[in-house]
């Protein structure tokens, strides 16, 4: 028999009425009420207090995620620009390496301009050749 709140106190108020006779069945139905009612309203705050903590932690672990999820984003970014400087970096060593060539082949043509120099000057000077003096043109009227 389930018994409401009303209904346990007109059972508590009907045993305590002086000049009854109580009734031990209703007593132990009332005592046993009471067990399950206190035993319920025990379970109920650990429930209440067990569903707050897990309010908490969900608020605290939603906080964490978000911090982590901008974390990764930026992780992400960093990531991206790193790709970006490899790629430059690749293209530096690419340039690297013609610079280089470029200066070699500016040695070379230095060392073959000194040679021939001093081959021009080891055969003497050069023959010149009398060029004759231009003749006036005629100037037409």
């Amino acid at each position: 028999m389930r018994l409401s709140l009303t209904g346990f106190a007109l059972l508590a108020v009907a045993l305590t009425v002086p000049g009854r006779a109580q009734d031990t069945d209703l007593a132990k139905q009332l005592a046993d009420a009471q067990d399950k009612l206190s035993t319920s309203l025990h379970s109920y705050t650990l429930l209440s207090d067990e569903n707050a903590k897990l309010r908490a932690d969900a608020e605290r672990a939603a906080a964490d995620n978000a911090g982590l999820q901008s974390q990764l984003q930026a992780a992400h970014q960093t990531i991206e620009n790193l790709k970006a400087m490899a790629a430059a970096a690749g293209q530096l060593d690419s340039l690297r390496t013609q610079v280089r060539q470029l200066q070699d082949q500016v040695a070379d043509l230095a060392q073959q301009n000194y040679d021939l120099k001093n081959k021009l000057a080891m055969q003497g000077p050069a023959p010149t050749r009398a060029v004759p003096p231009a003749s006036p043109k005629p100037k037409t009227p």
